[in-house]
């Protein structure tokens, strides 16, 4: 029971792998591939003490599972699974290795206390050494959030400590860009809605009474593009 749960709970990516004997660059490209694919992007990832069990005959395409614990910097054991015709998947061996990356993340540049919203000025993004932290999937941006705890200069950002924000409001009074083109018209309007950085919400322009669908840009801010 307790091996099943397991299984359960490992992620799994599909990569298309040969193992033949000791095909050791096709395992490592796959293991690489397998942690690029779950922190999202492309980065550099080193591989250290890599021992691999697996068949001479185990061919074809193969599932590479990585338990949702498992650290950079700290060793991981993977499971590879063939799949079957019949959608089932067959044990195909284990790899073990220690895996360490540097990529570019967001990191606070200041001290930060709960409930502080993230900008130029206390977050950037710039490369990182990974070690120690959690193979998951990093934060693409954390402008327009907040954080949900104290955090110290330096330290990686991680979803769990961030809260989207809405930058607009309903009912506020927002700036309004309307881009068409090279050219950009500037006017004001009234939010129908709140919206977080990035979304689409509907804005009254305050001088025709029309209502718009426009992108949040800012705090109080919005943007309609025509054109390209």
């Amino acid at each position: 029971m307790t091996s099943r749960l397991f299984l359960v709970a490992l992620v799994w990516v599909a990569l298309a792998v040969t193992l033949s004997g000791a095909d050791r660059t096709r395992v490592e490209q796959a293991i690489v591939a397998a942690v690029q694919s779950r922190v999202g992007g492309t980065f550099a990832v080193q591989l250290e003490a890599l021992t691999i069990d697996a068949p001479d005959e185990a061919s074809g395409e193969v599932l590479v599972a990585m338990p949702p614990d498992a650290r950079f910097g700290e060793r991981v054991r993977v499971v590879l699974r063939m799949p079957r015709a019949d959608g089932q998947a067959t044990r195909a061996g284990t790899a073990e290795v220690t895996v360490r990356a540097t990529r570019a993340t967001w990191v606070a540049t200041r001290a930060l206390a709960r409930n502080d919203e993230l900008g130029p000025g206390n977050a950037d993004r710039r490369p990182q050494a990974l070690d120690g932290l959690r193979i998951q999937e990093l934060p693409a941006d954390v402008r327009g959030m907040k954080v949900t705890r104290d955090v110290v200069p330096g330290q990686v950002l991680l979803p769990h400590m961030l809260q989207p924000v809405s930058l607009v409001k309903r009912g506020d009074q927002v700036s309004v860009a309307v881009r068409i083109g090279e050219l950009v018209v500037s006017t004001l309007g009234v939010a129908n809605a709140d919206g977080r950085l990035g979304q689409a919400v509907k804005v009254t322009n305050s001088d025709t009474g029309k209502a718009i669908v426009a992108r949040v840009v800012g705090r109080g801010a919005v943007e309609v593009r025509h054109g390209s």
